[in-house]
């Protein structure tokens, strides 16, 4: 299995720094012009050596943490308020789909903000970009 089954997509990527998450993950989508056509691939640590000579190659400069689940778990938090109730994270193998949702237990009311999809990392991130859109958590705490 190669490492971009493991990353969140280049466009999920993308949306998270266009909301300003930080950019601090061990891997990063870099873009690459290969005759003139942008492509994307996972990189190391842009801190690495080999990240620095592929800057000095045909990268265009523009990086794109490509989180891991493990990374993205840090930021979302166990329980959340909405509508003045609490309501806490459940994460669901389905099978062939990923579930992330915050339900309340004693009435069974949902928060609408369910996300499932066929990887972990992704949901995970779609997650994350639906709380901060509904303003459920706040880019800031993000550490």
């Amino acid at each position: 299995m190669t490492i971009e089954n493991h990353v969140v997509s280049v466009n999920l990527a993308k949306r998270l720094k266009e909301l300003s998450v930080p950019q601090n993950s061990i891997y990063y989508w870099t873009i690459y012009c290969e005759q003139c056509r942008e492509h994307y691939y996972p990189n190391m640590d842009k801190n690495s050596e080999s990240f620095t000579s592929l800057q000095q190659g045909e990268n265009h400069g523009d990086n794109y943490s490509a989180y891991l689940a493990t990374e993205l778990l840090q930021w979302i938090p166990n329980e959340i308020s909405y509508d003045d109730k609490c309501h806490a994270l459940n994460i669901e193998n389905q099978g062939s789909q990923w579930a992330v949702y915050y339900r309340q237990f004693l009435n069974d009311q949902f928060v609408p903000c369910c996300r499932t999809g066929e990887n972990i990392q992704n949901t995970l991130g779609e997650i994350i970009i639906n709380l901060i859109e509904n303003k459920i958590i706040k880019v800031e705490d993000l550490k």
